[in-house]
C-alpha cells in the first residue's frame, strides 16, 4: 500500500515539475528544492527525490555534486544536436513505417492527419502540438525509437512552442506532416524518409538563424555564442 502511494505521489510530483518547466514557470537555472516542492505538492520528500532523479535522467535538469538539481540551460548547439539526432532516427522510422505499417496503423495516421488539419484551421495550437507528437510517436513504431523521440521532445518542448507561435508556422507544419503521412500510408519509403528528415531539419535551420531571437521568450534565454 505504501509503495503504491509513493508511486502515485512520485508521478504527481513529476508532472508538477515538468509542467512548470514546459510552461516557463521554472526557467533555466531554477533550483529544484526538495522541501519547497514537497510543500507545493503536499507529499513527503521521498517521492520528490525520486521525481527529481527522473527529471535529471531525462535531461530536463542536471545535478552538480552536493547541490540541488537545476533546470537545464540549453544552448543552440544543444538543440541543434538533439534535433539532428531526431532527423536521422525519425527519417529511418518513417521509411520503416512506410514498409511495415499495418492497415490499422495507416488508418490511425490518416485519422490523426485529419484531426491536425482541423486543429490548425481553428488555430488550436495546444491540440495541434499534441496531435503532431502523436503522429511522430505512431510512426516511430519501435519501442526504443519511441522512448528516444519522447525523451528529446521533453527536453526541447518549450522551444518547439516558441517556433510554433510564429506566424504561418502551424500551417506550414501541418502541410509537412500531411506529406509525411501520405508517403507512409502510400508505402513510399524513400520519400517518407526524406520528408521526415526535411521537416525536422527545417526546425534546425530556424534555430541556426540568429534573427529569430527577437520576440521569442523561450529562445531569448539561449546561449547563442
Amino acid at each position: 500500500m505504501q509503495q503504491t502511494a509513493t508511486s502515485s505521489d512520485c508521478m504527481k510530483v513529476y508532472h508538477y515539475i515538468t509542467q512548470n518547466v514546459f510552461s516557463g514557470a521554472f526557467q533555466p537555472g531554477y533550483k529544484l528544492i526538495e522541501k519547497n516542492i514537497a510543500e507545493a505538492c503536499s507529499v513527503s520528500r521521498t517521492p520528490v527525490r525520486l521525481a527529481i532523479e527522473r527529471v535529471v535522467s531525462e535531461g530536463l535538469a542536471f545535478r552538480a555534486p552536493n547541490c540541488s538539481a537545476t533546470v537545464r540551460q540549453l544552448s543552440v548547439e544543444d538543440i541543434v544536436g538533439l534535433l539532428s539526432i531526431r532527423a536521422v532516427n525519425e527519417g529511418l522510422a518513417a521509411r520503416l513505417a512506410a514498409q511495415r505499417a499495418t492497415p490499422e496503423q495507416r488508418e490511425q495516421l490518416q485519422a490523426l492527419g485529419e484531426q491536425m488539419q482541423q486543429a490548425a484551421a481553428c488555430g488550436e495550437m495546444t491540440v495541434y502540438r499534441k496531435l503532431a507528437g502523436d503522429v511522430h510517436i505512431t510512426i516511430a513504431g519501435n519501442d526504443y525509437l519511441r522512448d528516444l523521440i519522447a525523451k528529446i521532445y521533453s527536453i526541447t518542448h518549450r522551444y518547439h512552442m516558441s517556433v510554433m507561435s510564429q506566424p504561418g508556422r502551424m500551417d506550414r507544419s501541418c502541410e509537412e506532416h500531411m506529406q509525411i503521412i501520405r508517403f507512409v500510408v502510400d508505402g513510399c519509403s524513400r520519400e517518407a524518409e526524406q520528408a521526415m528528415n526535411a521537416h525536422i531539419m527545417s526546425i534546425v535551420l530556424f534555430f541556426q538563424d540568429k534573427s529569430n531571437l527577437a520576440g521569442l521568450r523561450a529562445i531569448s534565454t539561449l546561449n547563442w555564442d
